[in-house]
């Protein structure tokens, strides 16, 4: 099959170093219960490449505007680790089956964007 428009995935990530659990406990250390942890903030947020061989890198896009959240505003950076799939489905799945190999969504993620074009 083939989409009409390419889609564009998004994520924004946590500086795991800086968040902190309720009890102010730093993220580094082994925590039970991840819900609640305290990840927000212009200075929680990483634009440190990641994954294998650290092949996600955080891109600059002048044009992107901050996308408002329940708990904070994404995007403040003009950009973020941004994966293109293509309009081939067979090629689309592919490059999510990688991206999930890759773990591409983890811990340190804050949010992802979904762009249908």
């Amino acid at each position: 099959g083939l989409l009409m428009t390419p889609v564009r995935l998004t994520q924004w990530r946590s500086d795991i170093g800086k968040c902190v659990t309720p009890d102010g406990v730093p993220w580094g250390a082994k925590v039970e219960n991840i819900v609640g942890r305290n990840c927000f903030g212009s200075d929680a947020s990483s634009r440190r490449s990641f994954g294998p061989d650290e092949k996600y890198v955080f891109e600059h896009n002048k044009n992107f505007q901050a996308v408002r959240g329940l708990f904070a505003s994404y995007g403040d950076y003009s950009g973020g680790f941004t994966q293109t799939l293509s309009r081939n489905s067979t090629e689309a799945q592919a490059s999510l089956a990688e991206m999930k190999r890759d773990n591409w969504i983890d811990e340190a993620s804050r949010a992802v964007l979904v762009d249908f074009g």
